[in-house]
């Protein structure tokens, strides 16, 4: 009789065994699924994000061919204005310019990024280097810092549409920004390569287009 129990025992732990083994079974699968959902969502909003970045990416704009150093040494914050007064502030500083370009302290106007939605101004005040002999052009120091929001009028009025154009469409399908061998890859080998002095800076001379490189980079695209 008790050897009867007894085996009743272990039947009902086996049972147990059995059914506790198939539930933790069905949670570990649950739970499977519910990570790789979750890693699922993660990676689709990381592409998404990629993309959103790729379609909003920032352009920066070469200062010139001579070296022009750009600072924030005192942290200036970028203000938000409407496009009017950034004309007003331009004209402003472009009058103070052509008096006053060859002493220090003048101040200058820049065109200095962009992306989809907002393009980038610095007020900047020339500052001598005073060690001779080294950068002897100086360094430009931010004073002001405008956003601006993006509009084909605004583009117009500042005057700065047919730069933006070379960033987004291009000629001869050269894009500004593009590199050395992104332009070979399109265009083949230039046939001369004229060198500008800055370095980074030179000509790659084909026989219908001209394509000026800043910092390495394409910035200028004539025919």
């Amino acid at each position: 009789m008790q050897r009867i129990e007894i085996n009743s025992l272990i039947d009902s732990l086996i049972i147990s065994l059995l059914l506790f083994l198939i539930t933790f079974s069905v949670s570990c699968n649950n739970f499977r699924e519910t990570i790789n959902s979750q890693k699922a969502g993660t990676v689709t909003t990381v592409i998404q994000k990629k993309n959103e970045v790729s379609l909003n990416q920032k352009r920066s704009i070469p200062t010139g061919l001579v070296g022009i150093y750009l600072s924030n040494e005192d942290g200036v914050y970028a203000v938000d204005i409407p496009y009017r007064k950034a004309i007003e502030i331009k004209t402003k500083v472009d009058e103070d310019f052509k008096s006053n370009y060859t002493k220090p302290g003048h101040r200058r106007w820049f065109f200095v990024e962009f992306d989809k939605d907002t393009m980038i101004f610095w007020v900047a005040r020339y500052k001598p280097n005073p060690i001779k002999g080294k950068r002897s052009w100086g360094t430009y120091i931010a004073e002001g810092i405008y956003r601006v929001k993006r509009s084909e009028e605004a583009e117009n009025e500042l005057a700065i549409k047919e730069r933006i154009q070379l960033y987004e469409n291009g000629k001869h399908e050269i894009k500004a920004g593009m590199t050395e061998s992104e332009v070979i890859k399109i265009l083949g080998q230039p046939k001369e390569i004229r060198q500008l002095g800055p370095v980074g800076s030179f000509d790659f001379i084909y026989d219908q287009v001209t394509v000026r490189f800043l910092n390495y980079d394409v910035a200028e695209i004539w025919d």
